[in-house]
């Protein structure tokens, strides 16, 4: 969708391109154009659900845009005069002529800018930049979006409304529910019910469940550059104690892919591993056991626990202090 509106032969790219042919130029043109390039005819009937992208209807001048939220039609009719966002001429003289210098500044009319560039004979050739217009600066946001999302680890926080009164304590159903279905919360559970959302590398999910060592006698010892064997054990044993099958859970080249259930089931055994191990020791249910007991403990988890009682400080140590010393990736 983002590059039919935005990309290369885009819409918006077609709309600037019609701008640029002057008085030539006309919204019944680009429409034209938009219609041959993107366009596909309406479903017939009523109730028929859209499917295309972009949907147009003979002898009509709008055309529908599917967007993730939904279905939005536009008229394309004076769309190169709102593309061009220019001002009143009276607007801009009485401005220009403003005893006012910052508006003198901003409505002054600029000179159109030229880039100078060589040649591969070295001569230099000048190029002129056009006026900025709506969709040209809605195409630079985009790009500069879109750079941002690729550079980062994105999170999403959705904010739902309760109603449209602001008021405590009342909750609007049908439009929390519009919420819900505009805002892609629905579609992206979809998404993730039938995909694989929890990945890690093979070294990570190693590091990350290897107290699976506790219950899961049968692993392999880890050493570098058999991770895939060991993660591959780990499963094997899973799939044979639970109910979890070979579909939702894989072994990739370099990472191990699964659904939300081999993740609730591989965490519910990781948990109840570091706490068995607890107490293994803590017989008597106190809730804590001697620090010089915390090596022992780890040795069973095939946790590392060289730097482990530098990190501790109390003694006898809570299973609480005990767990958030596992879950801090310091051993």
């Amino acid at each position: 969708m983002l590059n039919v509106i935005g990309g290369k032969g885009g819409i918006l790219r077609m709309l600037d391109e019609e701008i640029k042919f002057g008085t030539r130029g006309s919204s019944e043109s680009f429409f034209q154009k938009m219609d041959k390039a993107h366009g596909k005819p309406a479903p017939k009937g009523k109730g028929k659900k859209i499917t295309a992208l972009i949907t147009t209807k003979a002898h009509c001048s709008w055309f529908k845009v599917k967007h993730f939220a939904g279905v939005v039609q536009y008229e394309s009719t004076g769309f190169l005069e709102k593309n061009k966002d220019s001002l009143n001429g009276e607007i801009v003289s009485i401005f220009t002529n403003s005893k006012d210098s910052l508006l003198q500044v901003l409505f002054t009319p600029k000179v159109v800018a030229e880039d100078t560039s060589e040649t591969k004979t070295g001569s230099k050739k000048k190029k002129k930049t056009g006026a900025k217009t709506v969709s040209s600066q809605f195409r630079a946001s985009l790009n500069e979006l879109m750079k941002s999302i690729k550079a980062t680890e994105t999170h999403y926080i959705r904010c739902i409304k309760s109603n449209q009164q602001k008021i405590p304590g009342t909750f609007d159903s049908p439009y929390i529910l519009s919420q819900l279905r505009s805002g892609g919360v629905f579609s992206a559970a979809d998404i993730r019910s039938k995909g694989f959302p929890f990945r890690k590398s093979h070294k990570d999910f190693y590091e990350h469940f290897r107290p699976l060592s506790f219950c899961f006698t049968n692993l392999p010892s880890f050493t570098e550059g058999n991770e895939k064997e060991y993660c591959s054990s780990v499963i094997s044993e899973l799939i044979k104690s639970s109910s979890i099958t070979d579909k939702q859970i894989i072994v990739g080249s370099s990472m191990v892919l699964y659904q939300s259930p081999s993740h609730l089931e591989l965490e519910k055994l990781r948990s109840a591993a570091i706490e068995d191990a607890f107490k293994k020791v803590d017989t008597g249910d106190s809730g804590f056991v001697p620090l010089s007991e915390i090596p022992k403990i780890l040795s069973t988890l095939n946790i590392k626990y060289e730097d482990a009682l530098s990190l501790l400080e109390d003694d006898p140590v809570s299973f609480d202090s005990y767990r958030r010393l596992i879950d801090s990736k310091q051993v």
